[in-house]
């Protein structure tokens, strides 16, 4: 247990372990985010990623403070999210720290930003803002364009990727 002290109480909060425990219950999308610098595309998988408004049409982002990512994202007026067909956990785990050649993609260009080729959904987004919350930074992105095309969404739980049963 982790004891949180400020002004005006003091609350136990549950550990990091039994947090992890109780969230990997909750099955996600996957999503690669991604920027360019230069003419060179960088990206890196994201599981905390959400809609966040119809007006603007708006989404959240979160990347750990230490990651490169959160770096690009601050200095970066732009930014791409993919979100994962299915048959593309490979680009989940290349961008996740789990590299292999055969997963290393050609990026395509939607507007000014990256995304990955056959993602289920691609977007454009201009970033409105960044707000620091504990370890992470929170990347709210207006939606300036996307692209649409069939097929099944990539999903994570329990610590695996999952396919729909419909």
């Amino acid at each position: 247990m982790l004891t949180v002290n400020d002004a005006d109480r003091t609350e136990t909060l549950i550990t990091p372990e039994e947090f992890r425990a109780a969230l990997a219950r909750f099955c996600s999308g996957v999503t690669v985010v991604s920027v360019s610098v230069g003419k060179e595309a960088h990206a890196m998988t994201a599981t905390a990623f959400c809609s966040l408004s119809l007006e603007p049409p708006s989404i959240l982002v979160c990347v750990a403070n230490q990651a490169r990512m959160n770096a690009l994202l601050l200095g970066a007026d732009r930014f791409g999210v993919s979100i994962l067909r299915d048959d593309q956990a490979h680009y989940s785990m290349c961008f996740g720290g789990r590299p292999s050649r055969e997963a290393v993609p050609e990026f395509e260009q939607l507007g000014n930003v990256p995304v990955l080729p056959g993602a289920l959904v691609k977007l454009e987004c201009r970033r409105s803002s960044a707000h620091l919350e504990g370890g992470h930074t929170i990347f709210v992105g207006h939606v300036l364009a996307s692209k649409i095309v069939d097929g099944e969404p990539l999903t994570y739980f329990e610590g695996d990727y999952q396919r729909l049963m419909r």
